[in-house]
């Protein structure tokens, strides 16, 4: 499992904030909808799929969230796709996690 930080009320590195409420109460809303399809189809739980830079390829998907409310940052905890992710991951090549969708 890769642990990251979704999403929290800080700046990010275009100066935006997220607001967390919204972003806690949409993500919520997302992972139920993706974990009751996965789990309707006869398929191993899913919290989410997860994509490798923004691109169409699978990267993993999520199976864990915990929202920290105190610091105001959603955490996810997913499992890569294949190996040649993993290796990505492992080697640095990719070193964050950015969600789509747009602002409230």
């Amino acid at each position: 499992m890769v642990w990251g930080i979704v999403t929290s009320e800080t700046p990010d590195s275009d100066k935006e904030i997220c607001d967390y409420d919204f972003a806690k109460a949409s993500i919520k809303k997302w992972s139920d909808e993706q974990l009751a399809k996965t789990t309707a189809a006869g398929q191993d739980p899913s919290l989410g799929n997860m994509r490798v830079m923004h691109q169409l390829t699978i990267g993993g998907k999520a199976i864990k969230l915990e929202y920290k409310d105190s610091a105001k940052q959603v955490w996810v905890g997913s499992e890569p796709a294949n190996d040649e992710v993993w290796h990505l991951l492992k080697g640095g090549f990719l070193t964050s996690h950015s969600i789509g969708g747009s602002y409230a």
